[in-house]
């Protein structure tokens, strides 16, 4: 397989840069930051999309209201709520079991995790029901999905919500199932995984920015780490598509380096170490591969159902913790 993937590479050395950076994601031990402060907000209380979207919500209630007996027509609404609530539910039961590792894609580690059809059964019935009323629809064109995002499931190992995985899979086709194979088996504690959130900043035109960051920690979380990845919001693809590219990727806040470099000069190492330029490795590895597809197929002021393009029938489920302010990223 090593053979295989130098072959594919005109430059060798941007090859071994890669897949050092796949394997500091993955493996090599960083620090605990707390999410709450991970990002900053200028804004004062509710982002305005807020209210937009209640005054979308009481216009959909009132055309249905005046078309049904009045003793019924909160009865859909109550209905989506209830999928909500059930889908929510399942996925926190997961976490909640388990709180230090939120692996998903190891059962030995997280047997309580809901099963991948179960998920995919309530996220139907929630996308379908929002269809039906027009409720959480048109994600790329309408500004909701602005905001930072906490990540409740995911159908694989956790670092694979981070666009940085989706573009090194166009990359490499072939090797990358085996190489994930690999550290993916890696138990807890010598490996664990969580929490992954995202902060998604988008115009009226479609286009901004997205930042992944996913905690990883090894030894029983003696050394942890935020894994950053920073993609462009490229353009709107369809009503519920966004094109990403990634841009770089940086262990952030390593307790390795702090270790070694203890009080101010490890701090400044920490915020001015330079990021991988990984878009670019990819690309020139593989023509077009850091350009990816995020497809939202719900979202309202809530929950967020997001899928790899690629990988349509692996649903991401994914809390709000904010609206954005008016700071940029």
């Amino acid at each position: 397989m090593t053979s295989l993937l130098f072959h594919s590479v005109s430059n060798g050395s941007c090859l071994l840069h890669l897949l050092l950076v796949v394997g500091v994601v993955l493996v090599v031990p960083w620090t605990e930051v707390s999410f709450t402060h991970a990002f900053q907000y200028n804004g004062n209380g509710i982002n305005p999309l807020s209210e937009l979207r209640q005054q979308q919500q009481q216009h959909h209630r009132a055309l249905y209201s005046s078309s049904v007996p009045s003793d019924v027509s909160s009865s859909p609404y109550e209905k989506l709520d209830d999928i909500k609530a059930d889908l929510l539910r399942t996925c926190k039961s997961a976490t909640t079991s388990n709180t230090r590792n939120i692996n998903n894609n190891n059962n030995n580690n997280n047997n309580n995790k809901p099963s991948l059809s179960n998920i995919q059964d309530l996220v139907s019935q929630l996308e379908d029901k929002g269809e039906q009323m027009g409720v959480g629809q048109s994600s790329a064109i309408t500004g909701i999905l602005a905001g930072e995002w906490e990540l409740l499931y995911s159908p694989e190992d956790v670092t694979r919500s981070s666009p940085f995985f989706w573009a090194f899979a166009q990359a490499f086709p072939e090797q990358a199932d085996p190489i994930f194979g690999i550290t993916d088996s890696i138990p807890s504690p010598i490996k664990d995984v969580g929490p992954a959130y995202q902060y998604i900043q988008i115009d009226e035109t479609g286009r901004g920015k997205l930042i992944s960051k996913v905690k990883v920690s090894t030894l029983n979380g003696m050394a942890t780490s935020i894994m950053t990845t920073r993609a462009d919001i490229v353009e709107p693809v369809g009503v519920d598509g966004l094109m990403l590219r990634v841009d770089t990727t940086k262990p952030e806040d390593s307790t390795a380096i702090a270790t070694f470099f203890p009080g101010p000069l490890g701090r400044f190492i920490n915020d001015n170490a330079p990021p991988f330029p990984s878009g670019n490795v990819l690309e020139r590895i593989q023509p077009g591969s850091s350009t990816v597809i995020m497809r939202t197929t719900f979202c309202d002021e809530s929950i967020r159902i997001s899928r790899n393009d690629n990988q349509y029938a692996l649903p991401y489920v994914w809390r709000r913790c904010k609206f954005a302010g008016s700071e940029t990223i």
